[in-house]
């Protein structure tokens, strides 16, 4: 039986501390869910709506963008001190930030140019994306909203981004791309949790679901491709966080395969497509891992500014 959960070390096996990691954190999901549906449903039940009114609009509240982000920042926050329990209950080590990939080496530099590349390939999905017709543009959010839901998004936006960078990065990357690759090799790690990234993220309204899970495969490819050949998560943080601030709070796209994110955000697009924006998102992707791979083709990025000309 102990062979079933631990290795020949005595380490628990890679699969219960994935198990542990990622189902802990859909469980207190749904929980989180549930309590949050719940007081809701009594609060509206308090100011004299009948149940099934009062649980109707329990529905929409929790579905809402607001209680979205803030469901998704407290999962994020939960994510982190799993990990943080795993290292020093499980595996009864001291708690290092740097062995998880928060290293200072070349800190502002990988964040630069994580920066950099999150604008350019957000840039590149929208503008294709509008040169092919796969995309409309609808307006700017100060035409379609309110100045004040503008600002909230770009507010929560923001926290949604950094939590969801930070977060996922230090979980999948730090810690468990790098639990994997203690047994196997660095690569089989790397597809493994793109894998496991991939399934983390819920489907909903996707055209062709197997081609978002593929993408979605892919980003994790390009994020762990980032952590293996920088030795840093930096660069990876800062791609994932700005790529997911632009996608929420400025370059924002209707009928998109997540739409719990939906605020209003500064330029409203609407796909029209479906699947052919998706081959493009695609081709994005691709091309991130093209420029990760040539901009450290010696061992370590170039400076941003041999990518980018000033």
């Amino acid at each position: 039986m102990n062979r079933l959960f631990n290795s020949s070390d005595g380490d628990l096996r890679w699969g219960w501390k994935t198990a542990i990691l990622i189902l802990g954190t859909i469980l207190f999901g749904v929980i989180l869910t549930a309590v949050i549906m719940a007081a809701l449903t009594i609060g509206y039940s308090s100011q004299g709506l009948a149940q099934e009114q009062a649980m109707e609009k329990a529905t929409i509240a929790s579905e809402g963008f607001i209680a979205q982000v803030v469901l998704s920042v407290l999962q994020l926050a939960f994510m982190l001190w799993l990990v943080r329990s795993l290292v020093t209950k499980v595996e009864r080590q001291k708690f290092d930030w740097s062995k998880l990939g928060l290293v200072s080496t070349d800190r502002s530099r990988y964040i630069t140019i994580g920066m950099v590349l999150a604008a350019v390939l957000s840039l590149f999905t929208i503008g294709i994306g509008m040169i092919a017709g796969t995309l409309s543009y609808l307006g700017n959010g100060f035409e379609l909203f309110t100045p004040a839901q503008v600002l909230v998004t770009l507010l929560l936006g923001t926290i949604l981004a950094l939590a969801s960078g930070l977060g996922e990065e230090i979980a999948f990357r730090g810690y468990l791309q790098s639990r994997i690759a203690q047994r196997y090799n660095p690569t089989l790690a790397v597809v493994i949790v793109a894998l496991l990234f991939a399934l983390s993220h819920p489907v909903r309204n996707a055209d062709n679901p197997l081609l978002y899970l593929a993408a979605a495969t892919m980003v994790g490819i390009l994020f762990g491709t980032i952590y293996v050949r920088t030795k840093s998560l930096w660069m990876g943080i800062a791609l994932h966080t700005v790529w997911n601030y632009l996608q929420i709070a400025v370059f924002a796209v209707r009928n998109s395969a997540d739409d719990r994110f939906f605020g209003a955000p500064l330029f409203v697009f609407d796909n029209i497509s479906g699947t052919p924006q998706m081959l493009i998102e695609f081709t994005a992707i691709i091309v991130g891992l093209l420029i990760v791979f040539w901009l450290t083709r010696y061992g370590r990025p170039k400076d941003v500014h041999h990518v980018i000309p000033a």
